[in-house]
């Protein structure tokens, strides 16, 4: 079975292909018994490749009785010599579609497992032979690679096509690694359909094979996720998604809505009859059951042999619902059916009154679409001889048991329901294995298209004049809490009624671990470091009764960073920045409380799941902006001499601790911030001996830690899980006049009050002085560098590397590079043909080349760029405002913000509804953001947008160029004032196609994949240090400068020699240079300065008049012989000069030229400003 490209000729016999499947062939056979059965068995591999999978490949297939096996190839190609079977042709479409012959495939096999996680998550929810994911070699993987005949089975067939989608998705391969699932809804709710595609970019929707699009009820048209609110008979149908990514346009399987009128669908009382009482969905009888009293009038009675009731079909599309029945069981062998819906052994609900060995059953399977696993509801066997009300409910991914009206279980995490099969059995009394029928009597058998609350379920029952208690929201949503730190003062009770005025009692069904619910509804309990997100919980309330209502929960967590946290046995270095008490040498006698019985002080030196937290406080320097804390440091003790009794310590890799920063006064502490650190070392283990002395670093420099000038803090430390202990070095006699040690007041944990200790432990709090960072321009692009209508240069070897085409105007050599060659065109349509603010001429702007358009500034000094107060300024022209999440900056990031981890940590992006959008993660994990309605932009108009901070205040400005605006309006603001550091993160993660802290254009980055692709125009894009006024903007023309005479007429000093060409000062510079420079003519200064040469490029540097005269002329010139002055773009001699002035850089006041010489290369060259007035 191998894998190679071999040129054959034969004769074409036959060609299959569809409009909706993906995989097509073309037979090159003969009439051969051999070449037919390779044709019978391509057909029905294609059919159930296109039937539960969705792949874009066409088979070219060919017979060779000389061929040992059979063989196949990426391109397609399939050669069958001795095996032609259905396996043989699945195993080599899967060398077609990848396995063993895929780009990457041989780099994700290491050490004989596969190391994607698409396809190992498959196996995990399939086969689950390996724990630690597939198996493979160089020429296939397995399970699921069908390498010998004895893998083939019906399932095993589905489970290798799903492995299939998985590892090309590894590969990089366009793939759904989750297909849409069928819906049902009842009439006026909202149905979903969700798919996943790691490298699509674009999405379109089709409803019955026409494309669907954004507006009244439909949302979502062009993203991975589909909503139709408000669902109508007419919005059922057939649903896929045609998705874009990784060089081709992928159809998702095709998936069914069904929107039933009314939530219940059927109610058959058995009164001489097997009919619908509510429509025509009539029951069908099977052996001869015959009708006997029941619960309400007559039942039926089914004999255990071969009677029973089949509904029809429609009856199983069902996602949310609620079966419901009365039941008198006679008893007889276990796996009897009260009913079951299903399409065979591997998909069906069920419900049996005794399962083997155990007792009442309610079980889900979907081994086709989810895992290979059955969901159980297990109860005490029912009893047989009476009347017994059962009611099984499937609600999103849990299902419920009730009993005579009260819940005996429920299951959670399920991932499928009837919908998903659909559900074609649907059998009352019968299995869909081959188990006994049921022998009993079946009376009111009621089936709703919605799961009835607890309260409903207890009216059905309706044996009791009680009433039940009810929740009056199904969706509970409380404020939120944030990690380490209890959560307390909220209760659900309020939630809850009951008209009978009976004492209530609440439970926690499901959820996370931390919180708990008081049989009151008051909740409690402390989120964990990895409790971050939306917190999903089911709540119960219960009447003495045993009447109940459940209801969803859910809180939003917000999870601190962790800081890592290293060891060294290097003494940390202080500056005069830096809050300290470093000490070595102490012996145990000198230690806080020691004597000569080390013992003695393991209260107040150690930290210990059970001892107090321990913590130091400090006291910071006077540097007015304040400081940022960058680490804290830790010394395990180290005595100099060896101590009976010693000392013990255990810290393993991964070990947590929680740690605490806040003001103090006196005993009163005010926490700030609560993280956690996790060890990110070697093993420290060891007992009676002197101790390590080595020092523990809690690395905080990513969480934004900013202190104010001269103020006490302190930091306090305590174990978190994994339990680690070590003891402090410390001094009883330290010297350190800033703070003192102290300990808290619970064990094992941080607590509420400081209890001050005689000495200091040994520490380092890493401090590093802010300071104030004046206007400047960063980075500026203007994309002038190339020719209209040719690509953006890209001549690397490989993608995604540094290129540098693109050329910074600020001369700070943040250039960008495209992605990769013929991503991106020079296009010659501007906003305007010059930059309003600094005049430079404006010919080209950058626009997508490909449905792929990305470039970066990966490889600059960029990547580090955190200020507190910025601004960032675009030009961009939509062709399509609302397609989707459109990401015109961005950058590349994962995981810096705990709520949502998924999120970069900047986009300046066009929201689906073609609305404006300002985001960013800060440097102390806050996520902010300014976002606008729909409709802000509209296609093909040119816009300048600018989004500034100043630390305090987020603000989001437009000016629509297109339409004449004269200024920049203000679109929103949000209030970022209580961030501890509202810096821009530098970012998070890393990934195989990313780095942190990378700014891209034209693409934005979630959950770590390349994604929110912009389309259309992109120029003059400008970052800058401060937060500029909008006066200041790019596309902000300046006011009219004053001219030259009244310049002149401020500098009466100048005397006589005010005119243009004057140096009263005598420094060569005459006035019309100095007023262009904006110096004193009276008084001696400089000209061009800071010359630097790069390769064919130098720079310059020269002061500047904010508003030189406005009767003034300055170009820069160049020659090579001081004799023949050329402008900036002439060429003399095969040598070009081109000049880019770049004003404000890189300081308030300053402009940097930069010099690109093209073409022969002069042994000199010389440059001037020139200044002339009319």
């Amino acid at each position: 079975m191998s894998f190679r490209t071999l040129a054959r000729s034969a004769l074409l016999l036959a060609a299959a292909s569809s409009a909706r499947a993906d995989v097509t062939y073309t037979l090159n056979l003969g009439s051969s018994a051999n070449e037919q059965q390779v044709a019978a068995s391509v057909a029905t591999a294609a059919q159930l490749v296109n039937t539960y999978g969705s792949f874009n490949k066409h088979w070219n297939v060919f017979y060779n009785s000389g061929i040992p096996t059979a063989e196949g190839n990426y391109d397609g190609y399939m050669g069958y010599g001795s095996q032609r079977t259905v396996r043989t042709v699945l195993h080599e479409g899967g060398h077609t579609f990848g396995m063993g012959t895929g780009p990457n495939y041989g780099n994700l096999i290491a050490g004989g497992v596969w190391k994607g996680k698409y396809g190992n998550q498959v196996q995990f929810d399939t086969y689950n032979n390996f724990g630690d994911g597939l198996h493979g070699d160089g020429h296939a993987i397995w399970p699921g690679g069908f390498n010998y005949e004895s893998e083939d089975g019906f399932i095993e067939r589905i489970w290798m096509i799903r492995i299939m989608a998985g590892i090309r998705a590894d590969m990089g391969i366009m793939s759904y690694t989750k297909e849409a699932r069928n819906n049902a809804v009842v009439l006026g709710e909202t149905a979903q359909f969700r798919v996943e595609s790691p490298f699509a970019y674009a999405w379109q929707w089709y409803k019955n094979g026409a494309p669907l699009v954004n507006g009244g009820d439909i949302s979502g048209a062009n993203t991975a996720t589909l909503r139709i609110a408000n669902a109508d008979a007419a919005d059922g149908g057939s649903y896929y998604c045609a998705a874009s990514g990784a060089g081709e346009t992928l159809n998702s399987r095709a998936r069914q809505l069904w929107v039933h009128n009314v939530p219940q669908l059927g109610q058959w009382n058995f009164n001489g009859t097997p009919a619908n009482a509510l429509n025509a969905n009539h029951g069908a009888t099977f052996g001869s059951p015959s009708y006997a009293v029941g619960k309400i009038a007559q039942s039926i009675d089914l004999d255990g042999v071969d009677d029973y009731v089949d509904l029809p079909d429609a009856l199983g599309r069902t996602r949310d619902m609620t079966v419901a029945t009365w039941v008198n069981w006679d008893g007889g062998g276990d796996w009897q059916r009260v009913f079951d819906f299903g399409t065979g052994t591997y998909q069906f609900l069920c419900l049996t009154p005794k399962a083997g060995g155990a007792g009442l059953r309610l079980a889900l399977r979907d081994a086709i679409n989810g895992k290979s696993a059955e969901y159980q509801v297990n109860s005490a066997t029912l009893p047989t001889g009476q009347w017994v009300h059962l009611a099984a409910v499937l609600r999103g991914n849990y299902m419920s048991l009730y009993v005579n009206g009260k819940p005996v279980g429920s299951t959670f995490g399920i991932e499928s329901s009837p919908a998903d099969f659909p559900a074609t059995n649907n059998y009352i009394g019968k299995s869909q294995f081959n188990d006994p029928y049921f022998n009993g009597r079946i009376d009111d058998f009621r089936l709703y298209a919605k799961a009835l609350d607890g309260p409903e379920i207890w009216s059905l029952w309706g044996q009791s004049a009680n009433q039940a208690p009810v929740f009056s929201t199904s969706l509970i949503t409380l404020p939120n809490a944030n990690a380490l730190i209890p959560y307390a003062s909220q209760s659900i009770a309020s939630f809850a009624t009951d008209a009978d005025s009976d004492t209530l009692t609440f439970t926690k069904l499901n959820g996370p671990a931390w919180l708990t619910v008081a049989a009151n509804g008051m909740l409690s309990g402390q989120p964990g470091s990895g409790d971050g997100g939306e917190n999903t919980f089911v709540v119960r309330v219960s009447d003495p009764s045993g009447a109940t209502s459940d209801a969803t929960l859910k809180l939003q967590v917000f999870a601190p960073l962790s800081a890592p946290v290293t060891s060294s046995q290097t003494s940390p270095v202080a500056d005069s920045d830096d809050a300290y008490y470093l000490a070595t040498n102490i012996t145990e006698g000198n230690t806080i409380g020691g004597t000569t019985n080390s013992p003695d002080n393991d209260a107040l030196t150690y930290v210990a799941e059970d001892r107090t937290s321990k913590g130091q406080t400090f006291t910071t320097g006077a540097n007015p902006q304040g400081y940022s804390l960058q680490s804290f440091t830790f010394a395990h003790v180290g005595w100099p001499v060896f101590t009976s009794n010693g000392t013990s310590y255990d810290i393993q890799p991964g070990d947590q601790w929680e740690f605490q920063i806040g003001t103090v006064t006196g005993t009163t502490k005010t926490p700030l911030l609560k993280y956690s650190a996790t060890y990110d070392g070697a093993a420290i283990t060891g007992s009676g001996t002197s101790g390590t002395g080595r020092y523990l670093t809690f690395n905080v420099s990513g969480m934004g830690v900013q202190l104010s000038p001269s103020t006490t803090y302190y930091f306090e430390i305590a174990p978190l899980s994994g339990d680690p202990f070590f003891e402090l070095s410390s001094a009883k006699n330290g010297n350190y006049s800033g703070g003192t040690a102290f300990r808290g007041n619970t064990n094992g944990t941080i607590g509420t009050s400081a209890t001050p200790l005689s000495g200091d432990y040994v520490f380092l709090a890493n401090l590093e002085a802010r300071s104030t960072t004046p206007a400047s321009t960063v980075a500026w692009w203007n994309f002038e560098e190339g020719t209209a209508n040719t690509y953006v240069p890209y001549s690397r070897t490989s993608d995604g590397q540094y290129e540098g085409s693109i050329v910074d105007r600020s001369g700070n050599a943040n250039h960008l590079s495209a992605w990769t060659s013929n991503w991106h065109w020079y296009r010659a349509e501007v906003p305007a043909p010059t930059t309003p603010q600094t005049g430079a001429p404006n010919t080209l702007s950058m626009r997508n080349g490909s449905s792929f358009p990305a470039v970066s500034a990966i490889g600059t000094p960029l990547t580090n760029w955190s200020p507190t107060a910025w601004t960032i300024e675009a030009t961009i022209r939509p062709e399509d405002a609302t397609n989707g999440y459109q990401t015109f900056i961005g950058r590349d990031s994962r995981g810096t913000f705990s709520g949502d981890p998924a999120l970069a940590a900047f986009y300046f992006a066009i929201t689906p509804t073609g609305g404006l959008r300002v985001m960013f993660t800060d440097a102390a994990g806050n996520n902010w953001n300014v976002t606008t309605g729909a409709n802000t932009l509209l296609d093909n108009k040119w816009y300048a947008v600018a989004a500034n901070s100043d630390g305090d205040t987020l603000s989001l400005y437009l000016k629509n160029l297109s339409d004449g605006a004269t200024s920049y309006t203000l679109l929103g603001t949000a209030d970022i004032s209580s961030s501890t550091n509202p810096a821009i993160s530098t970012g998070a993660g890393d990934g195989g196609d990313w780095d942190p802290g990378v700014f891209s254009f034209a693409r934005g980055l979630y959950n770590g994949g390349h994604t929110d692709r912009f389309f259309g125009n992109i120029d003059d894009v400008r970052f800058s240090n401060g937060a500029l006024s909008p006066e200041s903007f790019l596309y902000t023309t300046p006011p009219q400068s004053p001219t030259y005479a009244t310049w002149a007429a401020g500098y009466p000093g100048m005397g006589a020699s005010s005119g243009f060409n004057d140096d009263p000062d005598e420094d060569g510079i005459a006035n019309g240079l100095e007023n262009f420079l904006g110096t004193d003519p009276t008084t001696t200064s400089k000209g061009l300065q800071n010359i630097g040469k790069s390769a064919s490029t130098f720079t310059f540097q020269h002061t500047q008049n904010g508003a030189p005269a406005s009767d003034l002329t300055a170009r820069y010139r160049w020659s090579s012989d001081l004799q023949n002055w050329n402008v900036s773009g002439a060429t003399l001699g095969g040598t070009t000069v081109t000049f880019v002035a770049t004003p404000n850089t890189p300081a308030p006041g300053t402009t940097t030229v930069t010099a690109t010489i093209a073409g022969n290369t002069s042994a000199k060259i010389f440059v001037d400003l020139q200044v002339t007035q009319p």
